[in-house]
């Protein structure tokens, strides 16, 4: 670990608990650290190994690799780090997280945990509230408070002298598991087994099975399919009966990308804020309501739309342009690029962007040209 940062992960740790600093406490951060002596008071500590032989005799706040308590900590233990074992008493709250955390000593306050894996060893006793998230967890020992408890997998051999409630997938029971309160817990089906270790009151709530995911993504599977199925329909037909109008705005996106996309950018963010203006006034709320209407339909409308224009784009740059292209060009080309409007996100609205100037700008001059004929 380098020590840049070993420091960097300090005042991060420093700014974002905002630790109450003593003037007798100790603040060190190294590679590897050991304490050999007693510690009076608080200990700050970032390390990559980091272990504890000796009392500390207020809190202990540690981020590293490895952390590893043989000694006493006589109030609360923070801790942040990819191994944590405790094998000694804690006599404060206890709240830690990352991946692997073995408890093999009594905890004697709150325990509060997020990570990988939490392994509580026999005989261990907190003696308030269990609380863990995201783990996987096999507890052993005593709660002499309440439990909460969110696992994908979840091993119980203990007894619970307060409420349960808990969040699980898979289950295993043990012999010595009990539960003197009341039972709420969240699983893809009931569980008589586990109803049958409470003394209290017991509710259930099933979680989301695995059908129903399937049918969730499968859902969303046909979305995403009928989005690019009616994108490249409309922007197919817009290509084919109107190639000349195309070819013309085509050429004009050729010759002023950079404005196109300023000017598009312009226009498509500018009337939201005139629609918020005209509804400030009394006067302008039926304008700002058909403004507002307008505004949605081209919302909809500009998917398919952009989608024929860079098609035309695409194919105009082949040899023979867009009036001479076979139609399995035209066809090929609307596939491909409807498919990555609707699979990469954002894609599309710069192509929108690009595609409304263009489009502005070919109305513009046929207009003139109309004028100009008249």
């Amino acid at each position: 670990m380098k020590k840049s940062k070993i420091i960097l992960g300090f005042l991060w740790l420093l700014a974002f608990l905002a630790i109450p600093v003593q003037a007798s406490s100790i603040f060190s951060w190294a590679e590897t650290i050991y304490v050999n002596t007693p510690v009076e008071r608080n200990m700050y500590a970032v390390a990559g190994n980091l272990m504890v032989s000796k009392p500390i005799g207020g809190d202990l706040i540690a981020f590293g690799e490895s952390i590893s308590i043989s000694s006493n900590v006589n109030e609360d233990f923070m801790g942040f780090g990819t191994n944590i074992y405790i094998d000694s008493k804690v006599a404060g709250d206890v709240r830690i997280a990352w991946q692997n955390i073995i408890i093999n000593q009594d905890i004697w306050w709150d325990f509060i945990a997020f990570g990988a894996s939490v392994t509580v060893a026999p005989d261990v006793k907190i003696w308030w509230d269990f609380v863990v998230y995201w783990a996987t967890v096999n507890m052993n020992g005593t709660v002499n408070g309440n439990a909460y408890i969110g696992s994908a997998w979840l091993s119980l051999n203990w007894q619970i002298k307060g409420n349960a409630k808990l969040n699980f997938e898979e289950i295993k029971l043990g012999d010595g598991a009990k539960i003197n309160g009341s039972l709420s817990y969240k699983a893809p089906q009931t569980n008589t087994e586990l109803e049958g270790i409470s003394n209290g009151e017991i509710t259930f709530k099933a979680s989301i099975k695995e059908g129903s995911q399937k049918f969730f993504f499968g859902l969303i599977k046909w979305i995403v399919f009928y989005k690019w199925a009616y994108i490249s329909l409309f922007a197919l037909i817009l290509v084919l009966i109107f190639r000349k109008i195309f070819k013309e705005v085509s050429d004009t996106l050729k010759k002023s990308p950079r404005q196109s996309l300023l000017a598009g950018f312009l226009c498509y963010t500018l009337p939201p804020f005139a629609i918020l203006i005209l509804l400030i006034t009394v006067l302008g709320i039926p304008l700002a309501w058909i403004l507002s209407l307008l505004y949605i339909i081209l919302w909809i409308m500009w998917g398919f739309v952009s989608s024929a224009i860079l098609s035309s784009w695409f194919i105009d740059s082949f040899r023979g342009g867009i009036k001479n292209a076979a139609w399995w060009k035209i066809l090929l080309t609307v596939i491909v690029v409807s498919f990555l409007f609707t699979i990469i996100s954002g894609i599309d609205m710069i192509a929108i962007f690009f595609a409304i100037w263009a489009l502005v700008l070919y109305k513009i001059n046929f207009t003139k040209k109309t004028l100009k004929s008249l």
